[in-house]
This record gives C-alpha cells, sequence and structure tokens, in this order.
C-alpha cells in the first residue's frame, strides 16, 4: 500500500482507504500520493495515518477524512490541500483530533464548495478551517461540537462564523424556515432536511445559554419562520426564555413530551407575559402557531395564555398576530399515549377569542377532540 499510494497516478480519480484497527495512530502513516495527482475527483480515508504533500488537486471534488490523526496529517497541509483544489464541492472532516495550529495565512476562496461537515473535531482545526475558508455557493453546513469547554463561544459565532451569517440566512430562507431545539442535552439549530448533503444543522452538546439565542436573533434579522423548541427534559431558565422573548423571526413554538406540567405551565406562562422591552407586545410578538404535547398541560393554563395574549387591556391598541394551537398526537418524539383531559367549557372559551384557531390546520374541521356535552349527553367532536 505505501509504495503504491506513493507513486504517480495521472489516470487515478477515486481513493478509498479504511482501517479495520481503532484509531490511526496504529499504522505508519502513508505518504499520500506523492506523485501525479492531476486525475483524482474522490478522497475517503478512514482510520489511516497519512502524510499528505501539496500537489495539484485541481480536480478534486470530494473529501472525507474520519479518524486521521494530527499526529500525521497537521492543519497546515490539510489547508494547503484545501488550497491546492479549487474544485472542491464536498468537505468532509470527521473526528479529527489534535492541537496543533497553523501560522495565519490568506483566507482559501473555494467557490464551488457545497457542502462542509466538521462533525466532533479538535476546537483548533474547526476553528481553523471556518475561519480560514470562505464558500460562498455552500448550501449545506454540518457542524458538531461535543465538547466545548475551551471554546469562546461569543467569538466562535460572531467573529469565526462571521463569513457564513449570510448563507446561514440564505440556507434559512431557502428551505423555508428552521428550528432551534432547547433540551437538557444541549443546542441544535438546524433546517428540515438536515440529514443529506443540503441545509444547515448544527449541534452543540451540554450547552444552552442565551448567547445562542440572542446570536440567532442577530443572524436572522429581518427574516421570520423559525421554530423554538422546547425539548426532553425542559430546558426552560429564565435566562433562557428572557433572550428568545423579542425574537421576532419566531412564528412557531412547539413543546416537547414533558411528564412535568410545571415545565409545559412555564412555557405558557412565558407567552402570556409582556416584553421587558415593550410592555404593550407579548413575549414573542410574531407567534403565528402553537404545538403543544398530548400531557402535561391543563386547558385552564391555556385559557389564561390566550386571554393574556388578546384580551389584555393594555395591549388593546396593538395589533395581535393570529395564533394557532394544536396538540401534537403523537408527540414530537414518539407516541404520546393517550391525551389528557379536555374541559368542553374552557375550550369554548379558548375559541371564542378572537384572532385564535383552536384545533390547527392538520384536523377536519378545526377538530382538536372529542369530548362529552354534558347537557347534549352525546359525544362532540371539538
Amino acid at each position: 500500500m505505501p509504495s503504491y499510494l506513493g507513486a504517480p497516478l495521472p489516470l487515478l480519480q477515486t481513493i478509498i482507504v479504511k482501517s479495520v484497527c481503532y484509531t490511526s495512530s496504529e499504522y505508519q502513516p502513508l505518504e499520500l500520493l506523492g506523485g501525479d495527482t492531476s486525475n483524482l475527483r474522490s478522497v475517503k480515508l478512514s482510520r489511516v495515518a497519512i502524510r499528505w504533500p501539496t500537489g495539484n488537486f485541481v480536480q478534486l471534488k470530494y473529501l472525507k477524512l474520519k479518524d486521521v490523526t494530527y499526529d500525521s496529517l497537521t492543519a497546515q497541509p490539510l489547508l494547503d490541500a484545501l488550497r491546492a483544489s479549487p474544485g472542491l464541492q464536498v468537505l468532509k472532516l470527521i473526528r479529527m483530533r489534535g492541537k496543533e495550529i497553523p501560522q495565519p495565512s490568506p483566507t482559501i476562496t473555494l467557490h464551488h464548495l457545497k457542502h462542509i461537515t466538521l462533525y466532533n473535531c479538535a476546537l483548533s482545526l474547526v476553528e481553523c478551517i471556518l475561519g480560514g475558508i470562505q464558500a460562498p455557493s455552500c448550501t449545506g453546513l454540518t457542524l458538531s461540537i461535543l465538547d466545548q469547554r475551551s471554546l469562546d463561544v461569543p467569538h466562535f459565532l460572531d467573529v469565526t462564523l462571521k463569513p457564513f451569517h449570510p448563507i446561514l440566512r440564505k440556507l434559512h430562507r431557502l428551505h423555508g424556515g428552521s428550528e432551534v431545539i432547547l433540551d437538557f442535552r444541549g443546542f441544535e439549530w438546524h433546517t428540515g432536511n438536515h440529514w443529506d448533503e443540503e441545509g444547515l444543522s448544527m449541534y452543540m452538546e451540554s450547552f444552552n445559554d442565551p448567547t445562542l439565542t440572542e446570536w440567532i436573533d442577530r443572524t436572522l434579522k429581518g427574516e421570520s419562520g423559525l421554530m423554538i423548541v422546547f425539548g426532553h427534559g425542559g430546558t426552560f431558565s429564565e435566562a433562557v426564555l428572557r433572550s428568545v422573548a423579542p425574537m421576532r423571526c419566531v412564528t412557531k413554538v412547539a413543546i416537547g413530551k414533558s411528564w412535568d406540567i410545571g415545565s409545559v405551565g412555564s412555557v405558557l406562562q412565558f407567552l402570556s407575559k409582556p416584553l421587558t422591552t415593550s410592555a404593550s407586545l407579548p413575549s414573542l410578538p410574531c407567534l403565528q402557531e402553537l404545538y403543544l404535547p398530548p400531557k402535561g398541560w391543563n386547558t385552564r393554563d391555556l385559557l389564561e395564555m390566550v386571554q393574556a395574549r388578546f384580551c389584555t387591556l393594555g395591549w388593546e391598541a396593538t395589533e395581535r398576530t393570529p395564533l394557532t394551537i394544536d396538540v401534537v398526537k403523537w408527540g414530537l418524539w414518539g407516541r404520546g399515549g393517550p391525551g389528557l383531559p379536555l374541559d368542553l367549557a374552557t375550550l369554548v372559551n379558548i375559541r371564542k377569542t378572537s384572532g385564535v384557531n383552536l384545533g390547527g390546520r392538520k384536523h377536519p374541521e378545526g377538530t382538536l377532540a372529542l369530548v362529552w356535552n354534558d347537557e347534549a349527553s352525546e359525544a362532540v367532536w371539538f
């Protein structure tokens, strides 16, 4: 293998090398293509140690490196390889570890780069790649940080990612909106099709801080269509809720399954409160859709929220954004089990509120539930 990869291979278009060993450090480094590489189109390497002299990679379209340690391939040769690959379309770096930081160099503009994946890589490499390249044609960005303890988050968001801010807005708009998930696992921001090589997926494990929601609000200024999902376990800290409250880009809120009625209730109470910066507007003033789980709340709390948003005297002079309320039958992450008992009289009062559509667009004729009408002694679709 070493002698083969080191030989001139002017006709070779694809290289796929995968080791059965768990780490690349168990192999002697391979000298990758020391000769003619002018026709190389695709390189996929997994768990191998390599040294990669800069060559003529003008035809390279696809580069995927997985579990390749810095012991053999440091950041600077990798940047040099990117600089020598002006036609690169897909870049995937997965679990690339190490601490070496290259010297500052001119920004690399990759006009044809469509998709970038940086998954659980060394933070120094993530900052090096994102800070060292520009990809004006990018239509897919996957970024996963599983250990942010040594990361200066504000600097990373506002400085390192600054060249990608227009791309983030473009992806949000291109895919008809995006969603932010806040729960005990961390922070996630993605578009609907983030599993393929299109769209946006950004994840920070075990990190949930107002810094992130405030940054998204600035990044999407003037946009709409963002959904906030309060997920498993409910991360509903006052600091996070305060940072979310003024976000005009948020038009949808979904609450995931929760066995704690207090957690769902805290979100409904949050939606009832006025903005601290403008008492004439409710929190999330542009909210159009609210999705509730099948359990963990009661109709009385929902009625109080609706009345606070639409009937408070101090807000009468301000036009309210119409709100559609829907109950997700099966929950946001699987089966929700039997739904909660619904009080017919309270539901009637909610439905009477001007500007509120109870039942959602997915139910025929606004049907929310089957309830028992005591006066008529019969079941009624409501």
